[in-house]
């Protein structure tokens, strides 16, 4: 046993281990790294998350790195994350329970925690594939007028309706039970539906397709049509 390199006996000198493709990089104080955000679009620019200065940005994969934690409170900042559409983006959590973002690549930072609770924040989260925001609906004779706002990358939008003339609270939402509208253009952010009964509530919601993927259904609007003296209804669309 007395010849096992990790023998507590052995007290000779020993060898240092070859090195295994890792290398220290320059230009960082010491302190506690949580975490790592990279550039989706440009492999040589970095984020890292530390104990000590907040943040730190590289330009050029590692070589050589510069604070990016203007307006940033001098806390660790617990988790990075890149906005995979707009890399420019980048949302921090920090210890103190804070939540910052910057839009210019860590130039500058804002706060956005407003109402969160003062405990500390362990990780941020994006979601690229958000469902359509600000849907809208008004009423009209025999029909109603949708619009809502546009969801980055989105190749088609799946609106839903379902007629609900009984209905004293908000379905649930069921792409098995509710009537996906024909629409002849699929990236339009504004539809008329026509044809309705005027005095019964129709319930909508929006799904954006991106990437092939769906996203979860948009918030549920509602509206009544109903017809007003001198008010005609619009042709008939595909419905």
């Amino acid at each position: 046993m007395a010849g096992c390199s990790n023998d507590p006996r052995n007290t000779g000198p020993r060898e240092s281990p070859e090195p295994t493709g890792w290398s220290d990089t320059s230009d960082l104080s010491k302190g506690i790294f949580y975490a790592l955000a990279a550039d989706p679009t440009n492999p040589n620019v970095i984020y890292a998350a530390s104990s000590t200065v907040s943040v730190y940005k590289t330009t050029d994969g590692g070589a050589t790195w510069s604070a990016a934690n203007r307006g940033l409170p001098g806390q660790p900042v617990r988790s990075l994350i890149v906005d995979p559409i707009n890399p420019l983006k980048i949302y921090a959590a920090l210890a103190g329970g804070e939540l910052f973002k910057t839009e210019d690549g860590g130039a500058s930072w804002q706060i956005i925690g407003s109402g969160l609770v003062q405990n500390t924040a362990y990780a941020a989260v994006f979601n690229p594939y958000a469902p359509p925001s600000n849907m809208d609906v008004s009423a009209g004779n025999a029909s109603n007028s949708l619009s809502w706002n546009a969801v980055p990358n989105a190749t088609a939008y799946k609106l839903y309706f379902r007629a609900c003339p009984g209905c004293t609270t908000p379905p649930s939402f069921d792409t098995a039970t509710w009537t996906l509208l024909d629409r002849p253009d699929p990236v339009a952010l504004s539809y008329v539906h026509t044809g309705l009964t005027n005095g019964i509530p129709y319930y909508y919601a929006v799904i954006a397709v991106v990437n092939g993927e769906e996203t979860t259904p948009s918030a549920m609007v509602s509206a009544v049509p109903e017809n007003v003296t001198g008010q005609n209804p619009p042709p008939a669309q595909p419905r």
